[in-house]
């Protein structure tokens, strides 16, 4: 994992990402091994179900803020684009952070 990370570091150096945000994209990726394992992450096909359920999972047993998800799938799209080398993207159909907190409001509202 550490050789991943450090080529990431310099991938984000290369394209003058600032230090905070490098910081964070780091820290994305390290929780999507850990959530998934490296396997998923250094397999030859796009990991679209591993993706999409780890921000599933933030969104919905996290709570993460939608800007927070969005960041988290950045720091993915980086990696895959730049680091590991994978430009194609297709789409992902994921639980919204947005989402799932207007209906937690609705079901709480919905009790009182």
């Amino acid at each position: 994992m550490s050789e991943l990370v450090n080529q990431m570091s310099a991938a984000l150096r290369a394209r003058h990402y600032s230090r905070r945000t490098a910081q964070a994209y780091r820290l994305w990726v390290r929780r999507f091994i850990r959530f998934h394992g490296i396997q998923s992450v250094t397999r030859p096909t796009w990991p679209i179900p591993e993706i999409n359920a780890y921000l599933t999972h933030l969104a919905v047993a996290e709570q993460v803020s939608a800007s927070t998800q969005t960041q988290a799938l950045s720091a993915l799209l980086f990696l895959y684009r730049h680091v590991i080398g994978r430009a194609r993207w297709g789409s992902l159909p994921v639980s919204s952070a947005h989402a799932h907190q207007g209906a937690c409001l609705w079901s709480s509202r919905a009790t009182r």
